[in-house]
Formats: C-alpha cells, structure tokens, sequence
C-alpha cells in the first residue's frame, strides 16, 4: 500500500518523531520526558506555522525591490517560462 503525504502531514510526523527522541535521549525521568516531548512538539508546530506565514505572506506581497526591478520574473534564468517550448528554454 503506498501512502501519499502532503508537506504538512510530513512535517507534522517528522516533528512527533523528532520531539519523542529528543524527549527520550535528554531526559533521565518519564515525566520529564514527556513534558519536554510536549513542550518540543510545540516549539515545532509554532515554528512550522509561523515559516508557514512567512512564505505565504512573502508570495503573496513581494518586496519593493522586486516589484520595481528591470527585469520581470519570466526574464530570470532561473524560472522556466510556462509559455515557452521547453527546447528554446535552454537554446541562448
């Protein structure tokens, strides 16, 4: 059975999976272990939604600089124009 999941989903899991062995290696008592479990897993579900922000606020509003640029996006050699033939993308 294959199992397909989103970047969240992943995230999330490897998050658990990271807070549970970093609460197991650091701590000598199991109360202590699962508090700092907890208290891990909540750092990280704050930094993944707080990244999360940050990525969708910066795609949504691009800075001054960009907006004002000579060059647009689809002149940057590092994004592929959708509207080109994939053989003139590489053909300079």
């Amino acid at each position: 059975m294959k199992m397909a999941l989103s970047h969240f989903e992943a995230t999330i899991i490897l998050a658990l999976f990271i807070s549970a062995v970093l609460g197991v290696v650091t701590k000598k008592t199991d109360a202590d272990r699962l508090r700092y479990g907890l208290t891990s897993f909540g750092y990280f579900l704050a930094t993944i939604f707080g990244l999360a922000w940050v990525m969708y606020l910066g795609h949504r509003y691009r800075p001054f600089f960009w907006r004002h640029s000579r060059f647009s996006v689809s002149q940057s050699p590092f994004v592929a124009c959708p509207s080109a033939p994939i053989s003139s993308a590489h053909s300079h």
